[in-house]
């Protein structure tokens, strides 16, 4: 299909012809693009497409989309697929609009996969803090964070995909079967490279306040609040998600 921010209407509806389901997985996330880019990529892209192959005749239209869409860490400790707080950044944004244009073109046959961050590709965002923080030499005070965070494994992330091919309709949140913590993810990571653990405890609280001053309210959200997908919707629609989030991780980070 080529650069989507760029292809035409006409351009995408010529090479849709004869299909019966697209499942669009392109976006910019986790790295500081262009707003202008991350609304033309994640927004108009998928909008345009989503009109292209509405007027081949596509029956089914798959989104992947993410749990930022309808909030983040410190607004919502559970997630479901009712969950509709306001979406988190210029990302979240733009893909809460996308779902929202793909559904008015659609209908009932547009499927919204709201992903929990995926263990797969260069780690960024979050997790990607977390990585580096685990390759300094150093202890790190995070044994006393018992936080809950989903994840998707890439399979997890594959079983969705494959199965909503033919079943699924609406929003979808996808994640493992079991939320890890901060410091469950750090023994992950270091497991990873041969490494002990390394952790010590501080209160809880400290840590916050030390992580809100030195990298912000979002970060301190994303490491000590519990972030954790319902699982109910996915295994409704017959999607058997990865119940240990662990051995993706330390692949993750490998």
């Amino acid at each position: 299909l080529g650069d989507l921010a760029v292809a035409t209407e006409d351009t995408l509806a010529r090479s849709l012809e004869g299909s019966e389901v697209v499942m669009h997985l392109a976006g910019v996330a986790h790295r500081k693009a262009d707003p202008a880019l991350i609304d033309a990529v994640n927004r108009d892209a998928a909008i345009r497409l989503a009109r292209a192959a509405h007027k081949v005749g596509v029956r089914r239209f798959v989104l992947a989309s993410t749990i930022y869409a309808a909030s983040m860490p410190g607004r919502t400790s559970s997630f479901t697929a009712l969950t509709d707080d306001a979406p988190h950044g210029v990302y979240g944004a733009a893909k809460r609009a996308a779902e929202a244009g793909l559904q008015d073109i659609f209908g009932n046959d547009a499927v919204i996969l709201r992903f929990a961050p995926v263990l797969l590709g260069p780690p960024a965002g979050g997790l990607g803090r977390l990585l580096r923080l685990s390759t300094l030499p150093i202890p790190l005070p995070f044994a006393s964070l018992r936080n809950r965070r989903s994840l998707a494994s890439p399979e997890t992330v594959l079983r969705a995909l494959e199965r909503c091919v033919t079943f699924g309709s609406g929003v979808t949140p996808v994640a493992d079967d079991t939320a890890v913590s901060a410091a469950e993810i750090v023994t992950a990571f270091r497991a990873s490279r041969g490494r002990e653990p390394g952790l010590f405890a501080l209160p809880p609280a400290l840590v916050r306040a030390a992580v809100h001053g030195l990298a912000g309210a979002d970060v301190a959200a994303t490491l000590c609040d519990d972030f954790i997908v319902d699982t109910g919707a996915l295994k409704a629609i017959g999607i058997d998600p990865v119940a240990d989030s662990m051995p993706a991780l330390r692949a993750y980070a490998s």
